[in-house]
């Protein structure tokens, strides 16, 4: 009976302490210190009446409450997921075919209904039992960059796509993890009344996001309607040369001789199950072929180029950094060589090399942005393009 009225004398603050902890650390402003402030007075409350819990069934109870609010603070949370438009209507058949560019996506701002949505969707349990400190997490991320410039970036290169195709394509823009979700741009294109459809995935590899990509697509099983896709750009010498270009054009405006350059790889999180293991030979290559051309072309000397991943996988680049100082490199480029580079990765990289290092007098660290947008990946795309649609359609 005691346990009974203790949980019913205790049951707000401890309430107040998890479910709006959970919401502090979940929203953004405005609600953030609202939220936050209710948090800190349902703790204070509960250590007001600490003296009471040092029974140990007492504890246990404390322990349950305090599970099964986090639980249902999470359940809360899933109930703000972003939902998908992938309603069917099909008014009329066009001609010609729809051309669906797809990067990964990363939103302006921070938004919790579709990162509440991705992680839902993700085959990652620890990520959903932890919903609350990933949300965190990218919410601090945000808070950092200020502003995410991607999806603007995005949307240059589709314009320049459109105008680089005939008329009898139509270029549409989709993304795996923010608003407009492929799902819905697929549903929109079978919904304007194209039968044909090339997908148009600008990924460097056959990675989890070009295997997510397929399974979405195919998920979806839309009747009577044709779809394609080009490959990654890993083997495409213009996106190589688009790394080489940017390398040099900051290399020799800035006048350095000798510099240290880390080309970064986007690890695989399950790196040796078989579905992966060409995404890593791939990504492997095409930083090799950067590198030779380097070396070969342009004189950068072979020791002091090196390849590291940016997760997951060994060598690391903050390893790779660290063994360069020993060469006594004044200058050192870090780039992501991925063509769909997110803002916050470039972010992640710059906030770890000043947390991790410690950086020698006279020498400079910098990112550049991995992000390709130029003319060598639009004719690039284009080529690729035009190359499935050569190839027979189904129906």
């Amino acid at each position: 009976m005691k346990n009974l009225n203790f949980l019913k004398d205790k049951f707000l603050y401890v309430f107040l302490f998890v479910f709006f902890t959970v919401m502090f650390l979940a929203y953004c402003d405005p609600y953030e210190n609202t939220f936050l402030a209710l948090g800190i007075l349902g703790f204070f409350m509960i250590l007001k009446n600490i003296s009471k819990y040092k029974k140990v069934d007492l504890l246990i109870s404390f322990s349950i409450l305090i599970i099964i609010f986090y639980l249902t603070s999470n359940l809360f949370l899933y109930n703000k997921s972003y939902k998908l438009d992938i309603a069917s209507d099909v008014t009329r058949v066009k001609e010609g075919k729809a051309v669906l560019l797809v990067y990964r996506g990363e939103s302006e701002k921070y938004n919790i209904k579709t990162e509440i949505y991705n992680i839902f969707n993700s085959n990652d349990i620890i990520k959903k039992i932890f919903t609350p400190f990933v949300l965190y997490n990218k919410k601090i991320n945000y808070k950092r960059i200020g502003k995410s410039n991607y999806i603007n970036n995005t949307l240059e290169v589709k314009n320049k796509l459109k105008y680089s195709l005939s008329d009898n394509y139509k270029v549409y823009l989709g993304y795996l993890y923010c608003e407009s979700y492929i799902e819905e741009k697929i549903m929109e294109i079978a919904n304007e009344g194209y039968k044909k459809i090339i997908v148009v995935p600008v990924f460097l590899t056959e990675g989890k996001e070009y295997i997510l990509l397929k399974e979405k697509i195919e998920s979806l099983k839309l009747f009577n309607v044709s779809i394609k896709y080009t490959s990654p750009v890993w083997n495409s010498e213009k996106i190589i040369n688009s790394y080489i270009k940017k390398i040099w054009s900051d290399v020799s405006k800035r006048k350095i001789k000798d510099p240290g350059i880390i080309l970064i790889g986007r690890g695989e999180k399950e790196q040796n199950k078989i579905q992966y293991i060409n995404s890593v030979r791939q990504n492997l290559m095409f930083r090799k072929k950067i590198k030779e051309f380097l070396v070969q072309n342009l004189e950068f000397r072979d020791r002091k180029i090196k390849l590291s991943w940016f997760d997951y996988m060994k060598p690391g680049y903050i390893t790779e950094i660290d063994t360069l100082f020993e060469y006594g490199v004044s200058d050192i480029f870090c780039v992501l060589t991925e063509p769909d580079v997110f803002n916050i990765e470039n972010s992640k990289m710059s906030i770890k090399i000043k947390e991790k290092l410690d950086i020698p007098e006279g020498v400079r660290v910098q990112i550049l942005n991995g992000f390709i947008e130029d003319e060598n990946l639009i004719k690039e795309l284009k080529n690729r393009i035009e190359f499935v649609d050569l190839q027979n359609w189904s129906n």
